[in-house]
């Protein structure tokens, strides 16, 4: 039977009658995780010591400089991820990084040694939540994923964001159990729809 999962439940109660012709379920796998935005930049209290370590570690090991994503700096995004990423979204990545002057598309890149090792792409979703596309780190430098999560943030936070959606985690233990160990406020529920 027909299935469409990533269905947002105010879908399912503005159309009624389309939706009784459905078996509806929730959608774990697709449910986004929406953080506080305070959270991620100040990464305060015992559950983040991991978080604020591994990013002292960082601080001691090496320098970064951090930039805005433009037109003439997006396509070094492409040289940070890794080989075995493309097989999962390379084509929507690369999507955005050819369209990203043209779009609402913002970001940050973030050099060590005045080479790309991170980014992170992100958009408004609402007047008071910024959703993050697309966000990835050279797994070379210790502490550099912690540190473009919290770079991130904090020109969110600054922007007078109060959320920041990190979307879904695809059913991946892996993604999930880095999502979960944010923290996140609360889930967006997704549902799944199966034709009756």
């Amino acid at each position: 039977p027909m299935r469409i999962a990533g269905v947002e439940p105010a879908f399912v109660e503005q159309n009624p009658d389309f939706a009784a012709q459905f078996n509806v379920g929730a959608d774990r796998n697709n449910a986004n995780y929406i953080y506080n935005a305070s959270d991620l930049v100040t990464l305060a209290g015992r559950r983040y010591s991991k978080k604020r370590n591994l990013i002292a570690q960082a601080v001691k090991s090496y320098s970064w400089k951090t930039e805005p994503l433009s037109v003439q700096n997006v396509n070094e995004c492409l040289s940070i991820i890794p080989e075995s990423h493309f097989n999962k979204d390379g084509a929507a990545i690369k999507s955005a990084v050819a369209n990203f002057g043209e779009g609402l598309l913002r970001g940050i890149i973030i050099r060590i040694d005045n080479k790309p090792a991170a980014f992170s792409m992100f958009s408004q979703q609402t007047s008071d939540t910024v959703v993050i596309h697309f966000e990835h780190a050279k797994y070379s430098y210790k502490g550099l994923h912690q540190i473009v999560n919290q770079e991130a943030a904090k020109i969110i936070a600054l922007e007078g964001y109060t959320y920041i959606n990190r979307e879904e985690d695809m059913g991946d233990p892996g993604i999930r159990q880095a999502k979960e160990s944010y923290y996140p406020d609360h889930l967006a529920e997704s549902l799944v729809i199966t034709l009756k």
